[in-house]
């Protein structure tokens, strides 16, 4: 579907499975089950699919006032894509809901993929695990939409707010909450996330990394700041961190959270003394809020 084949606020499409429906994602394409270019206001709810490249692709444009706009991802079971089960790229306002996405491939390997700046997002009461990269990722991807555009780190159309609809390289206003993401290679990387909720959550037991919010250029505008992390459970098994703040993402609040660090086997769990709970950097360290 594409923008002459888009829903409407008052009347979206609906794209809804009977009980038991499953879905092989086709290899030709982009090769995935649901593909939605510049399409609005889509819902894909209850379906079981596999294969292919990607189980669900939503993407709109790069410009903020060219994103995509209300697609819904709900109630979908998504396993065996050789890149993301859930992809997004340039959408606003989209909810991803109540899916389980696991076992994804090496071409990218992430569980739910949300890129490009997207911005007023809700990402709720999923499951994910057994993915190669981080199993949930909210990379607005400042490389892709401000350089690669030719637009300067430091210009508005990168680092403003979207509430003038600009910032093409930050992701805000979104919501995390109550998802379960555990037991794969890396945990959640939220990346030039700003003015964000992330609360609810267990995230545990990854081989490299837990949870990490960063950025990727030089800009401190661009880092992951003045978010809200509260209530999370956090466990790690590993040598690295299992909480993470570097490179300008300070003046986030964070507070009620437990940090666990454990070694696992079989039945048994006790304390690992070698893990990192809690990471920052010089550009982060005195700036979160309650550590």
């Amino acid at each position: 579907m594409d923008e002459d084949n888009s829903g409407t606020y008052d009347a979206p499409i609906v794209l809804k499975a009977d009980p038991g429906v499953e879905i092989s994602c086709c290899s030709s394409g982009r090769a995935t089950c649901f593909n939605l270019e510049y399409a609005d206001y889509v819902a894909v709810d209850g379906f079981t699919l596999k294969g292919g490249s990607y189980g669900v692709r939503a993407v709109g444009g790069y410009e903020t006032h060219y994103h995509q706009k209300g697609v819904a991802i709900l109630n979908n079971h998504i396993s065996g894509q050789y890149k993301d089960p859930i992809l997004s790229g340039g959408s606003d306002w989209i909810v991803v809901e109540n899916n389980i996405a696991h076992g994804a491939g090496s071409g990218d390997g992430y569980g739910i993929y949300l890129s490009n700046g997207g911005d007023w997002m809700i990402v709720r009461n999923n499951e994910t695990y057994d993915n190669p990269s981080s199993d949930f990722q909210i990379n607005a991807d400042p490389i892709s939409t401000c350089d690669d555009e030719g637009i300067s780190y430091d210009d508005p159309l990168c680092d403003g707010s979207a509430l003038d609809s600009l910032g093409a390289g930050v992701s805000e206003f979104n919501l995390i909450e109550a998802n379960y993401f555990h037991d794969g290679s890396i945990g959640p990387n939220l990346t030039s996330v700003r003015n964000s909720v992330f609360r609810n959550n267990i995230i545990g037991f990854y081989s490299r990394h837990g949870t990490s919010f960063w950025q990727e250029t030089d800009n401190p505008k661009l880092g992951s700041a003045n978010n809200l992390i509260e209530h999370n459970l956090f466990m790690g098994e590993s040598s690295s961190h299992v909480l993470q703040f570097i490179n300008h993402s300070g003046n986030n609040t964070v507070r009620n959270n437990v940090l666990l660090a454990v070694s696992r086997s079989d039945t048994s769990v006790s304390v690992r003394s070698n893990t990192l709970l809690l990471e920052q950097d010089s550009t982060t360290e005195g700036k979160n809020n309650g550590l």
